[in-house]
């Protein structure tokens, strides 16, 4: 049943700000702790152990705010669906698709049931049984065709317009995907569920290039003294739904400095001991929504070091032989939810590993010709789940190739000047 009470507001994504506390690790071991639920489930209605209307804000992805100043969120994969989904409809026709209200917490539930049962508010689902209750419902401020548009599209973004007792209530839409949908935001500082770039300059700066519809708007700058980093690295460490950076110093210190919805917080340090690696990149191996750590060590091991919800775990090996490897890379090129392994070894080739459940699949290539890169990553620059591969060549400029199901399309430039970065991610 749809339980909807009528607000309009200007639609604006924005990340939560995380305050973060995280255990020094050794990369060798780490003391244990409990892991925190997952704030992504592939499951229409209950998931992350949580009862519906008690969600805490932490496990999903702010949307802003309402016109009447209400936080508006939704489950993380939920939200970064929708934002695609509303990107596609300014696309073809330069409108917003607006959203009343998210997530609905329990007092609010109660609230609005009341309303109904006196006759004086819409239909309401009882408390404890809304979708809004499962941050898996909106209601939509519609305007002129939206509804169509979205009767046509919705579908495709996972999202639903169940009809039933609230057939009078075409604002209420549910998202109802239950297949396989990867939501790493390795690499989207933004948020939106498109991977944006960001690049160290030669003077140290870390600066933000927008993903604005497959090109690159111009750069802003995050900060500063990043210059002596021996490795830096974006990916989703606070599972908001927006990117974090990661990076080990000078002295070998691995830092995670969160997004705070404008730019960066101080960072905390979360393991040391990382100066003898020869990769060291971060992605969701695990699957839960938090971004965890891989490495190759000096002896060419390729370990995993999992979440744990306040730091690293001990470490798994999951590999071995990475020490020719010119780039080594973690993103989800399956689209399954977990990071997979990419890497260009000495001859050029651009190789995937499957993420097999426990370990690394066989590699398949997918690409050669990539040893003159000076750069090479991969994160889902597109937006449709599956990770792309960017990389900046001899001369500078800055390559997209695109995931085309078994390899890549067409690449396409998105810029030129990167040739000087230390870092291009």
């Amino acid at each position: 049943m749809r339980d909807t009470h009528r607000r309009a507001w200007p639609l604006r994504i924005a990340a939560l700000v995380v305050a973060a506390a995280a255990a020094l690790v050794v990369p060798a071991a780490a003391a244990a702790a409990p892991a925190e639920p997952s704030t992504i489930s592939p499951h229409v209605g209950a998931w992350g152990g949580y009862s519906n209307g008690q969600i805490p804000a932490s496990a999903m992805t702010y949307l802003g705010r309402s016109a009447d100043g209400t936080n508006l969120y939704l489950r993380r994969d939920a939200a970064i669906s929708m934002s695609r989904m509303q990107s596609a409809y300014h696309a073809q026709t330069g409108g917003t698709l607006a959203i009343n209200e998210g997530y609905r917490d329990l007092a609010t539930q109660w609230y609005y049931w009341n309303l109904y049962q006196s006759g004086q508010g819409n239909v309401a689902a009882y408390p404890g049984t809304s979708n809004h209750g499962w941050a898996l419902a909106v209601d939509l401020a519609l305007a002129g065709n939206q509804f169509s548009w979205l009767q046509s599209h919705a579908a495709a973004y996972g999202w639903s317009w169940a009809t039933g007792q609230a057939a009078g209530e075409p604002w209420h839409w549910e998202y109802v995907r239950t297949g396989p949908w990867s939501q790493e935001p390795i690499g989207d500082w933004s948020g939106d569920g498109y991977a944006d770039v960001l690049a160290v300059w030669d003077n140290g700066e870390l600066h933000y290039y927008p993903n604005n519809g497959l090109k690159l708007s111009g750069s802003s700058l995050l900060g500063h003294g990043w210059g002596s980093f021996r490795f830096v690295t974006a990916a989703d460490w606070s599972g908001d739904g927006a990117a974090d950076v990661l990076g080990v110093n000078a002295a070998g210190d691995l830092l995670y400095y969160p997004h705070n919805g404008n730019g960066l917080s101080s960072p905390v340090q979360i393991g040391h001991g990382w100066s003898s690696f020869q990769h060291v990149l971060a992605a969701d191996w695990s699957g839960d929504g938090h971004a965890d750590v891989l490495g190759v060590n000096a002896a060419g091991d390729l370990l995993y070091y999992p979440h744990n919800g306040s730091g690293l775990g001990s470490p798994v090996q999951i590999g071995h032989g990475w020490s020719s490897f010119r780039q080594v890379m973690a993103a989800d090129w399956s689209g399954d939810g977990h990071a997979d392994v990419l890497g260009v070894n000495a001859a050029g080739d651009l190789l995937y590993y499957p993420h097999n459940g426990n370990g690394l699949s066989s590699p398949v290539q997918i690409g050669h010709g990539f040893q003159t890169f000076t750069s090479v990553f991969a994160a889902d620059f597109s937006g449709d789940g599956h990770a792309d591969v960017l990389a900046v060549d001899a001369a500078g400029n800055l390559w997209y190739y695109p995931h085309s199901g078994n390899g890549f399309g067409a690449r396409v430039q998105l810029g030129h000047g990167f040739g000087t970065c230390t870092f291009v991610l």
